[in-house]
């Protein structure tokens, strides 16, 4: 068992690193690793005085975390936390109902959105949800977001990995005066508990960070030949930066007109891009940023058609409000107003906070003279708290007023 000065000698190295930590921690603005740090560093201490002070000051030292978390989470990003926790809400009705197969990896963003326009359209709902309501990609606990996904098959992968992260705190005990072993448990822990608040896993540099830790770390133990643990590390390393850049590498060119094509849309050249993407279809027919570039350029060049089923396509893979704001404007074009009805009133419930949609939605009503329908999205639109303030929310505003002004007259008559 090691002394109580196993740390102090490690103190300026290891002090060092966990300030540098902290500081980007504070940088960034992410209470997620800020927790993790002071749960890494509370463990640390806790094991390195574990047997030589009283049962008091241990458990009181095990505290610290728990206290940090509604510290933390009341005075940065106050806002973000009450968001996580619609969030959770939404998530948590997924949960229950995929909660044997999942809802397959990489699926969450569809499913939560649709969920979401659930949980708006039932109308019980706060103001505060309202206004912190958004398109959501994780749900920012990265082991609740694996069951979600794959289901008990997920909770298992959690618990091996949980476990797996159990026995290298356990282990560590016997190598605290190892500054490098140290510094790999203290990377550990930060970024499993951090993965606990916030998306990690999905992250190149943290994948790198906890796998080469990992690694570092059992090399030692195990105690591995340096030169077969330096190749192991390498070529982990390797491989997790191949595996996230092998279709760059394999679509070089293609990625390369595709940054011309967007640059061609971006300049207006709408039919230039258009015969561009084109071409490109076979190679990224399964790509979101494609398809939604493809759509564009296919709309703007009057391709109203085939841009609905580009669209659709996209929809397909990763719905979002402003895919069905802009299906229910192809549906506009072709004068099929049912579904640009019902396309605006899904975008609307996905994301209640937002203006455009809602807008569209009282002209809608407004040109094809349902004008009960539309006095009742004007007085919505009107009511509605502004999140983020600008021109164009201003603009809405006033044009709504207008329009009632006139409703109201007509509704005279």
């Amino acid at each position: 068992m090691p002394s109580v000065s196993s740390l102090k000698k490690n103190k300026y190295p290891l002090g060092f690193y966990i300030c540098f930590i902290i500081v980007l921690s504070l940088l960034f603005g992410s209470r997620s690793f800020l927790i993790g740090a002071f749960t890494a560093i509370t463990i640390l201490i806790f094991i390195s005085i574990n047997g030589k002070v009283s049962r008091r000051l241990q458990y009181c030292l095990l505290v610290i975390p728990i206290i940090a978390l509604p510290v933390v989470s009341i005075f940065i990003k106050v806002d973000s936390s009450k968001g996580r926790l619609l969030i959770y809400k939404v998530s948590t009705e997924i949960a229950k109902d995929h909660y044997f197969h999942g809802v397959g990896i990489h699926n969450f963003p569809n499913y939560y959105c649709h969920y979401q326009e659930v949980y708006f359209e039932r109308g019980d709902f706060t103001q505060s949800e309202l206004l912190l309501a958004d398109s959501v990609n994780f749900v920012y606990n990265d082991y609740f977001q694996l069951f979600i996904e794959l289901g008990l098959i997920g909770i298992a992968i959690c618990l091996c990995f949980l476990w797996l992260v159990w026995k290298t705190v356990d282990t560590v005990k016997s190598h605290l005066h190892n500054n490098l072993m140290t510094i790999t448990v203290f990377n550990i822990i930060t970024i499993a508990v951090a993965a606990l608040f916030t998306h990690v896993f999905d992250v190149n540099y943290f994948q790198l960070a906890f796998g080469c830790s990992l690694l570092i770390f059992w090399g030692f133990v195990l105690g591995l030949q340096k030169l077969r643990h330096t190749i192991i590390v390498v070529g982990f390393v390797v491989g997790v930066t191949t595996f996230h850049s092998y279709d760059r590498i394999l679509l070089h060119r293609e990625y390369s007109n595709m940054k011309e094509a967007k640059t061609l849309f971006k300049q207006e050249f709408y039919g230039e891009a258009d015969s561009i993407c084109k071409l490109l279809y076979p190679a990224f027919n399964g790509n979101e940023q494609f398809l939604d570039l493809y759509s564009q350029a296919l709309f703007y060049n009057y391709k109203v058609g085939q841009s609905k089923r580009i669209l659709k396509r996209l929809i397909a893979i990763r719905d979002s409000y402003v895919l069905q704001r802009r299906l229910a404007l192809c549906y506009l074009d072709e004068r099929n107003i049912r579904e640009a009805e019902n396309a605006l009133k899904r975008s609307i419930n996905m994301v209640p906070n937002r203006f455009l949609s809602r807008y569209d939605l009282f002209n809608l009503y407004f040109d094809n003279k349902q004008y009960a329908l539309a006095q009742t999205v004007a007085l919505a639109i009107i009511k509605l708290p502004v999140k983020v303030p600008s021109p164009i929310i201003r603009k809405i505003k006033q044009e709504t007023s207008q329009k009632l002004l006139t409703l109201n007259k007509l509704s005279l008559r």
